[in-house]
């Protein structure tokens, strides 16, 4: 025998999400994007802003490369998660990003309440 490939990980442990609302699949692996409801975002689960990605998600290749590659994903997916509220407040007339960074000690958070 010349080549050997070693496979492990084929049970998800994923006992830690019994008592969480994440929907599992019927072997335990994580049910995310359309596979939990159709216009779910990509590698976001059943809970929103939480996300998974490698060899835990339902359906994924259980290759290392692919793991990380839905790492990268979903680090993208989670600030697009985060700025959401900011934009919608921001359409609204609320609060409202400011491009100027001022580092002196008393003076105000870069995020500033401004009419549109």
């Amino acid at each position: 025998m010349r080549h050997l490939f070693l496979f492990i990980g084929a049970s998800p442990n994923t006992q830690l999400l019994d008592a969480s609302q994440v929907a599992l699949d019927p072997k335990g692996f994580v049910l995310t994007g359309a596979d939990v409801a159709p216009g779910r975002r990509p590698l976001e689960t059943s809970l929103d802003g939480v996300f998974a990605a490698g060899d835990v998600r339902s359906g994924s290749v259980k290759r290392v490369a692919a793991a990380v590659g839905e790492g990268a994903q979903v680090v993208a997916a989670i600030h697009a998660f985060l700025t959401k509220d900011t934009v919608l407040a921001a359409a609204r007339g609320g609060m409202r990003p400011t491009n100027k960074v001022d580092h002196q000690k008393n003076s105000p958070p870069p995020w500033t309440s401004q009419t549109v």
